[in-house]
């Protein structure tokens, strides 16, 4: 009996092998790595995420990040896009790049057998991409097809726009994607000089998954010694300005429905305020939410009622959205901000906070099944100078709020003297 219960213990550690504490290591002053060992599936995910984004661009640059991160996966060393492409799909890998508003991140994934295949091929991505003038003209014309579809859709044109309408003087309110004037100003050589500039920015290599400790170190020593990583960028010291304008209104051509966005200035994502703004967010949003049956089943306004809550590194906002009929609009307004105005004069129930920590913390969990999600997020983190338990410990604090803390947060955020409002109307 005893054996087969020792039998029995060694089964069980096989088929379901536990995950380690997270080891995050300093490889020099401006470059972290951060390991996370998850051995339950023969896989990996890597994060390599650098300080920068559209926060190194000059304001005639808009769209440069975004368009960068396109080209720099389209060949690298001797290989052609078409090869690269191969060489990874033989493998069930991939590569991808992707830039934020103040964030640049290359990411991999592949099964961890092919681990001595992807890591060099990642090195050679970021060490000497191709940047090609026929890959870089390719990706110009699909960037401007990108920006004209996002445009051609009411909600895509009302956050394209929203950026630049509330923020001022800074790159947080630069239209990501671009202009397509600009980008057709672009080049290759463009292109690669700022990636020359944003791959020496502070970064983060965060690894999830079943890998080999010694490879991941020697990766993250080789990128150092070849000049990735050297130093801070030179992003925006201040904070950006708030729109001294009330609103906006844009005009989508035939559609049947108006969007209303409320938009509130808040906080930065290491704000003391953030745990509650998360709350805020599940508490208000969705059919669930509590704007929800005043707005549509009292008012019969609209079909979606959704909260947003975009917090960055220097500033962040909550936006609240109904879609509703263009005859309706300002009846939609005046139902959100009165709805505001009795939230503001009396506390919600317990059960009301209960519900959304619930939320906030069912989404976390199933947003965390996957490596990718894991790895992705402890490099963001550390590279905001966050903890990687960021996370986990704005969960644990929000479900500590008092009805009473909840209701001076929304005195405080959701102000109707302080939102912004923009329409996208027919």
């Amino acid at each position: 009996m005893a054996c087969q219960d020792k039998d029995s213990t060694a089964q069980s550690r096989h088929l379901h092998p536990r995950k380690t504490a997270p080891v995050i290591t300093p490889i020099t002053e401006s470059l972290t790595l951060a390991l996370l060992p998850d051995p339950s599936l023969p896989y990996t995910a890597m994060d390599l995420t650098f300080a920068g984004g559209d926060s190194l661009c000059a304001e005639s640059e808009q769209g440069l990040a975004q368009l960068s991160s396109r080209i720099l996966t389209k060949g690298a060393g001797k290989r052609s896009t078409t090869e690269l492409q191969d060489f990874l799909a033989d493998r069930a890998s991939a590569v991808h790049a992707h830039a934020t508003r103040d964030q640049f991140s290359v990411s991999a994934r592949f099964p961890s057998r092919f681990s001595s295949d992807i890591l060099p091929l990642l090195q050679e991505i970021v060490l000497a991409p191709s940047f090609s003038d026929e890959e870089t003209q390719r990706e110009i014309q699909s960037q401007i097809a990108g920006i004209k579809s996002t445009e051609d859709r009411p909600l895509g044109l009302a956050f394209r726009r929203l950026f630049p309408s509330i923020f001022q003087d800074h790159p947080y309110g630069y239209l990501h994607m671009g202009t397509k004037s600009g980008l057709a100003a672009f080049t290759s050589d463009t292109a690669r000089d700022f990636w020359h500039t944003q791959r020496q920015s502070t970064a983060v290599l965060a690894v999830c998954g079943d890998f080999n400790t010694q490879d991941m170190h020697d990766l993250a020593t080789t990128l150092a010694h070849s000049g990735l990583a050297q130093y801070p960028p030179a992003m925006p010291q201040s904070p950006p300005s708030w729109t001294t304008t009330p609103s906006t209104q844009l005009t989508l051509a035939d559609r049947n429905q108006a969007h209303v966005l409320l938009t509130f200035p808040t906080e930065p994502l290491d704000h003391a305020a953030t745990s509650g703004l998360k709350l805020l967010r599940a508490i208000l949003g969705g059919q669930g939410g509590i704007l929800f049956p005043k707005l549509r089943d009292e008012m019969g306004l609209g079909y979606q009622v959704s909260a947003y809550n975009w917090q960055a590194g220097q500033a962040g906002f909550l936006t609240l959205y109904i879609g509703t009929q263009p005859s309706r609009v300002d009846e939609a307004i005046n139902g959100f901000t009165s709805s505001l105005r009795e939230l503001a004069a009396k506390p919600l129930p317990q059960h009301a906070l209960d519900r959304g920590a619930s939320l906030l913390l069912g989404n976390h969990f199933r947003e965390h099944q996957t490596l990718a999600s894991r790895s992705h997020e402890t490099a963001k983190h550390l590279n905001m100078g966050l903890p990687h338990t960021f996370s986990r410990t704005q969960l644990r604090r929000a479900k500590d709020i008092t009805p009473k803390q909840l209701q001076s947060l929304i005195k405080t955020y959701l102000d109707p003297a302080s939102m912004f409002q923009l329409t996208v109307v027919p």
